[in-house]
């Protein structure tokens, strides 16, 4: 990339990205998808020379990051693998963060990461990740053949918020066969993990070229597949549409066909959880545990208004390790405040604090 920076230097002196260090390096560590080679997930239309996962060696992956980041201050680098490879939490990123220091790394990863996961990928300089999250709803979860259910999606944007890490996802509806009452139940859920990393979009799943959805419509009840209408307002009126295009449509059974409204306020309350993260001014929302001295407490800026509980020791490490031992008395309290959350009969702990709270609670 030397030939590119020296000419944006010398032709865009005054753009934000003219510095060596205020761009990203793209760099490519895998292909293919190791979890796509066991379940492919129906919309997805990557990959379409093959599903096939390979990966750079170790050894290979460190030479070219040296080759990449030799002479520069901050190095940001972008990993463009579809999905991270999973032996590279114990063979690649312990020497990513003991050989580049400086390193700003974002990477795509599978949404089922543990904390011990995170905490990896932050001291290695990952500052950045894309989950595949998609929904906050295990009915739909299973539609699309994620592998992941929504209290697994729940926990890691919980993780992320405790260590710091940013994170992009996008949740999406719209697909063949869905239930209303899948996206009623995210609806309801919204305003009690305000707290957490929001969705950069609420969007419609399209039908892409190469996906289960494409190969296999009468799989999944979708028919009269077709292109786009974008495409003919470009392409030829004698091109043939349908090889060229990636995107696609079909005809099939929503939860919009039983409420027309339900998209419309699942995107309004994803936007309103952006607003609350973007604000000018201010933190965004919190469910935190926060320890002075011997001391405990859990600050609840959820609703817009600043609660603050006294806690104790035990129920601080109740809500956040989701330790079983709650009584019934203690378990109802939380469950009323929504502290933690039932799903898919489990108990979702929601409470974020600092690692080092976290930590000590563990170790006792």
């Amino acid at each position: 990339f030397v030939e590119y920076e020296s000419q944006l230097k010398e032709w865009l002196p005054d753009s934000p990205h003219a510095g060596e260090d205020a761009h990203w390096i793209p760099y490519e560590t895998s292909r293919g998808c190791w979890w796509g080679e066991r379940s492919h997930c129906t919309f997805c239309g990557l990959n379409g020379n093959g599903m096939n996962f390979r990966a750079k060696s170790p050894d290979r992956a460190i030479a070219e990051l040296r080759a990449l980041t030799a002479g520069r201050r901050r190095s940001l680098v972008a990993m463009t693998d579809n999905i991270m490879p999973h032996g590279y939490f114990k063979n690649l990123l312990p020497r990513v963060e003991s050989e580049f220091p400086g390193v700003y790394l974002f990477y795509e990863e599978k949404a089922n990461l543990t904390l011990k996961n995170i905490e990896s990928l932050v001291k290695a300089g990952v500052k950045e990740v894309q989950l595949g999250i998609e929904s906050l709803s295990t009915d739909l979860l299973k539609l699309m053949a994620k592998g992941t259910n929504a209290t697994k999606n729940l926990a890691v944007l919980r993780y992320c918020r405790i260590h710091g890490l940013k994170v992009q996802w996008n949740m999406l509806y719209g697909f063949p066969n869905e239930q209303l009452e899948s996206h009623e139940q995210v609806l309801s859920m919204i305003p009690h993990i305000v707290h957490l990393p929001p969705p950069a979009l609420a969007v419609p799943v399209v039908i892409s070229r190469f996906s289960p959805y494409f190969f296999k419509p009468e799989t999944f009840d979708i028919t009269n597949l077709r292109p786009l209408p974008g495409y003919f307002d470009y392409l030829p009126a004698d091109a043939p549409v349908a090889e060229i295009a990636y995107h696609f449509q079909g005809d099939y059974e929503t939860a919009e066909t039983l409420d027309s409204s339900v998209n419309l306020r699942l995107f309004g309350a994803v936007q309103q959880w952006r607003r609350r993260w973007l604000m000018p001014q201010g933190s965004p929302p919190m469910l935190q545990v926060n320890q002075a001295g011997d001391d405990y407490s859990l600050t609840d800026t959820r609703n817009g208004r600043e609660t603050v509980h006294p806690l104790t020791r035990e129920k601080a490490s109740q809500l956040l390790l989701g330790s079983r031992q709650f009584d019934a008395e203690s378990l109802q309290w939380a469950v009323e405040r929504f502290y933690v959350l039932p799903i898919d009969g489990a108990l979702v702990s929601l409470a974020t604090a600092e690692p080092r709270i976290m930590e000590d609670l563990k170790a006792t």
